[in-house]
């Protein structure tokens, strides 16, 4: 059996993080390692963290300054052992037998990272929104590729906790902790830069908690954010020699700038017409 380092950033997530160590805990593979690294919470997290590690050695509990989700994830990959790697934030959840049914697929389909499908959950009250969610639907080889960079977040995201993937592949990939937001989006690119061996696994094993009061509810924070991420990927792929991943990237750039341009604009126009003037302009059209 292969080790499994499971990677749990924690920040300030304590009313939630006991429910989610209890997920990994009840896996039904049993050769993993969970890494809990606390970026700097002011809440409980260290106490609960402590706990679960008195109940079961294969958690290990690291401390740090705060530095962010890119940071802490980054902390857990430098003390990661394990010949897979599984993400999962403090605050998410995952089936018992995720774990092991993804890497019975891994090994029976002989790819180098699995993605399985899943669910939504409203916060406070703990209610599903749906059934299952696929991420997307790839075929095979480069495609891969071009689909992540265009279609992501318009037909296609990848929460992190879908993914388990061989550490091997990821040689030297770090999440970039100068990006504002989508630094996930960046290293799932990155990632799928390196193999075309994908298995899916379509199940929901993955539980994602939606917060009412999100950053990605943060429209305009996440575009610039998008921007800043394409450019480190261009920059990244200048570099490495790739001119036509470098074209892709252009193209999804080209098209966020023409959508907002259009809703600026829109916006422009409406806010033109005002109440008296729509009036107004209802009269000539009717009269």
């Amino acid at each position: 059996m292969h080790l499994v380092s499971i990677i749990i950033p924690c920040y300030n997530q304590a009313k939630f993080l006991s429910q989610t160590l209890k997920s990994v805990q009840d896996q039904t593979y049993e050769f993993w390692e969970c890494i809990l690294v606390n970026d700097g919470s002011t809440d409980n997290t260290e106490d609960i963290c402590k706990y679960y590690c008195s109940l079961d050695a294969r958690f290990k509990y690291y401390k740090k300054e705060n530095g962010g989700l890119s940071s802490a994830r980054n902390f857990g990959l430098l003390k990661a052992s394990g010949h897979y790697i599984q993400f999962l934030d403090s605050d998410d959840l995952i089936e018992k037998s995720k774990i092991e049914i993804q890497i019975q697929s891994l090994i029976r389909n002989n790819t180098e990272i699995d993605i399985c499908d899943y669910c939504l959950f409203e916060s406070q009250y703990e209610t599903v929104m749906n059934d299952r969610i696929s991420p997307f639907g790839f075929t095979s080889g480069r495609s891969n590729l071009e689909s992540i960079i265009l279609n992501w977040e318009k037909q296609l995201s990848i929460p992190c906790h879908c993914v388990i993937y061989k550490s091997a592949i990821a040689k030297n990939i770090l999440f970039n902790e100068e990006l504002r937001n989508h630094e996930d989006w960046v290293y799932w690119v990155q990632l799928f830069d390196r193999t075309e061996l994908i298995s899916f696994t379509r199940f929901s094993f993955a539980k994602y908690r939606v917060h009412p009061f999100s950053m990605s509810r943060d429209v305009e924070k996440m575009r610039l954010g998008f921007l800043q991420a394409i450019e480190y990927l261009q920059s990244y792929f200048k570099k490495a020699g790739h001119k036509e991943i470098h074209k892709i990237l252009q193209k999804r750039k080209n098209e966020l700038n023409k959508r907002y341009n259009f809703s600026r604009v829109s916006f422009f126009i409406l806010k033109l017409i005002t109440p008296p003037l729509f009036r107004y302009l209802l009269k000539k059209l009717f009269k």
